[in-house]
């Protein structure tokens, strides 16, 4: 079986499992249940020699697991982030589009427990359009299809938040 084909069979995986995800309103299964969406997205990057974007999943699991149990510090954010630079940087970044899960993973890292939910859903429109670009390069189709779905919700989520914010009447 074609490699290209394998990982986004792979990917298609995780991804029913990152959609299924959405249908959860526990916190902590939400958690659990990316752990297994992220092995899945990881093993198909590693398959297709993303390197970054495996080392990415790899740290997101690991930052969902010890959320799981307690919030994160400022300390444990820039452990992280420091973490997946150093990793990354050892394996080897594929220049420029190497650097988009870093950044992606790192944004993300510091905002995911944002209270203000326009907030969140903005970091995650950008965070997405980093793994769109990335999937792509990396012939990982299927994750770029979802991503790029994922953009468009949470646009049209935060489109629709602000929309209600604006006209929704306000004590003075």
């Amino acid at each position: 079986m074609n490699i290209i084909v394998l990982a986004n069979i792979i990917s298609l995986c995780g991804a029913i499992i990152m959609v299924l995800i959405g249908f959860v309103k526990d916190n902590k299964k939400v958690l659990a249940g990316q752990c297994v969406q992220f092995t899945l997205m990881g093993i198909a990057n590693l398959i297709l020699g993303a390197i970054t974007g495996s080392i990415s999943n790899v740290l997101s699991i690991i930052r969902n697991i010890y959320s799981i149990n307690k919030p994160m510090s400022i300390v444990i954010k820039i452990a992280l982030s420091t973490l997946q630079v150093g990793l990354s940087l050892y394996a080897g970044i594929d220049g420029w589009i190497g650097w988009l899960p870093i950044i992606s993973n790192t944004i993300f890292t510091f905002t995911c427990d944002n209270k203000d939910q326009s907030f969140f859903k903005l970091s995650v429109i950008i965070t997405g359009a980093m793994w769109i670009f990335y999937d792509f390069y990396y012939m990982n189709f299927t994750s770029a299809s979802f991503d790029i779905l994922g953009v468009i919700t949470n646009a049209a989520t935060l489109t629709m938040m602000q929309r209600t914010r604006k006209t929704t009447p306000t004590l003075s």
